[in-house]
């Protein structure tokens, strides 16, 4: 495993090059007023899908990020307050709505938090506001993620392009705790995410949809920060006023991604996107050797292509401290997940996932596809984050009439039967 001084070395001598070919410019970073000094700072509610927990949890560590206020057992009597300030009927997750915490949180913390609703053709002005709370006032900001009531998140950190102005990455913890997943399945994340603003834009802040069509914020964005009280909000909704854009790519203009390349350049993309700038992120991955790159034939929301290799950051025991996603186009870092503690990452090979897949056929049923992808319009437990790719079967009689689907986590190699897909699904790749 390299030192930090072998590490700088290696970067001195090699990223300067690569972020030259790629234009990158210099990075203004912005904090809350009180960031966590590593990502055991995070706090996770008690419970996950179906709950408020995550965001109850979510508000508590916004308050602590902004005014350093004691927060640590509070999570029942802030649901408590939550819930007495949401309106009768509410279809949120334990009655305790969007306004509901927000009042909560000014009446209990003597503070000011803003609650801001934009509609989903408005999702440039909502991060525009974001980005706001963070650059003039250094609040964090709370916000759903996958469209989920119940998956709500704490960024405390934004980095901004300075000669373009444009949003270059966020940093957030989750307030849900990985022993759950949310009500659509998706992973809640112990430790801390730095993700580009693509990845927001496209993958995680999403319009609320998990809550009745006849709720006031269904299918809105939400917005929420603590500016001071002597100033409000600066609403520049138009024309977009940061603009959204990518880590520096790391290959040169001869070089294609490979999976051996996303294993080689895995230290560049880290420093190109500045994350050893936060010590508790580095102190967490210094000592750290990039495992092999493994590459994903991914979906975007929109349901485009969206190819990435992922490459996990082992410690001595081959266990992941942290999970790097990379651009396929050109190793720009896409996310970085540094967990809490280490997690054991088995990675299975597109053979041994087939092997896998076969256990679960009938004696007439043969296997195609296999493709490691990961799409978030699927239903199920393992399509739960981009960080956590499967393998994609079709499983097809003696006819070639489908059967259904089987699944292979990368990670474990865990198999899932899939129901048969209707006649207008897509063929697997």
């Amino acid at each position: 495993m390299p030192s930090k001084l072998a590490v700088s070395l290696f970067i001195s001598t090699s990223i300067g090059l690569a972020a030259a070919d790629a234009g990158a410019g210099p990075t203004t970073i912005y904090t809350s007023n009180y960031p966590p000094a590593s990502p055991a700072s995070e706090i996770n509610g008690s419970l996950g899908g179906g709950t408020s927990r995550s965001f109850v949890a979510a508000g508590m560590m916004g308050v602590k990020f902004y005014e350093n206020k004691a927060v640590l057992g509070m999570e029942a009597s802030l649901l408590a307050s939550c819930q007495s300030k949401t309106k009768a009927g509410s279809t949120w997750p334990e009655a305790c709505d969007f306004a509901g915490l927000i009042t909560t949180l000014n009446s209990t913390f003597t503070e000011h938090w803003i609650s801001s609703v934009y509609d989903i053709n408005s999702q440039s002005s909502a991060i525009n506001l974001q980005v706001s709370g963070i650059r003039d006032y250094r609040s964090p900001f709370l916000a759903p993620i996958y469209g989920q009531a119940d998956h709500w998140t704490t960024t405390y950190e934004i980095g901004i392009d300075s000669s373009t102005n444009a949003l270059l990455y966020l940093k957030y913890f989750d307030g849900g705790s990985s022993a759950f997943l949310d009500g659509a399945l998706n992973s809640y994340f112990d430790g801390v995410v730095q993700c580009n603003a693509h990845n927001w834009q496209n993958v995680y802040f999403q319009v609320v949809t998990s809550i009745a069509a006849t709720d006031p914020y269904y299918n809105k964005f939400l917005v929420t920060f603590d500016p001071p009280t002597s100033t409000e909000p600066r609403r520049a909704d138009t024309p977009w006023k940061f603009g959204l854009d990518t880590s520096p790519g790391v290959l040169h203009a001869s070089e294609q991604m490979s999976a051996e390349l996303a294993q080689e350049r895995a230290w560049n993309a880290i420093f190109a996107a500045q994350v050893n700038e936060d010590q508790g992120m580095w102190s967490a991955i210094e000592r750290s050797t990039p495992g092999l790159g493994w590459e994903v034939a991914g979906v975007a929301p929109s349901g485009e292509a969206w190819d990435y290799y992922l490459v996990p950051m082992l410690d001595e025991t081959s266990s992941a401290v942290a999970l790097v996603q990379m651009s396929a186009k050109d190793g720009a870092l896409e996310q970085i997940w540094v967990g809490s503690r280490p997690i054991p990452f088995l990675g299975v090979t597109r053979a041994e996932a087939t092997v896998l897949a076969g256990e679960l056929l009938s004696d007439d049923e043969t296997l195609q596809g296999g493709e490691l992808t990961w799409d978030p319009r699927a239903s199920g437990p393992h399509a739960r984050s981009p960080l956590f790719p499967y393998y994609e079967f079709r499983a097809v009689d003696s006819k070639g009439h489908p059967r259904g689907e089987v699944i292979v986590t990368l990670q474990g190699g865990v198999a899932h039967e899939i129901e048969p897909p209707s006649a207008a699904a897509p063929e697997v790749r």
